[in-house]
């Protein structure tokens, strides 16, 4: 089954990674090793985004167009993209 992880603490410039990255936050939680986006084969966008949403803990969007739910360290909140 297919799974997918991104989880950058990304150690460069970040005036330039937001340059190169349509619609990245500069205040990225990625950048600090914070955050991952997630995909799994076995489950939908949406019941990962709910189970995330359950958990009660840190930030979890959903973003269906691209395939992928974020979920991070901060703050309780959530959101779709």
């Amino acid at each position: 089954k297919e799974f997918g992880l991104k989880a950058d603490n990304l150690d460069y410039d970040l005036d330039a990674v937001v340059a190169r990255s349509r619609g990245v936050a500069k205040n990225s939680r990625h950048l600090i090793g914070e955050a991952a986006d997630l995909r799994l084969g076995s489950r939908s966008v949406s019941q990962i985004y709910r189970a995330g949403v359950a958990c009660g803990g840190g930030g979890v969007g959903r973003y269906s167009g691209s395939n992928f739910v974020h979920m991070d360290c901060g703050p309780v909140r959530s959101w779709r993209g």
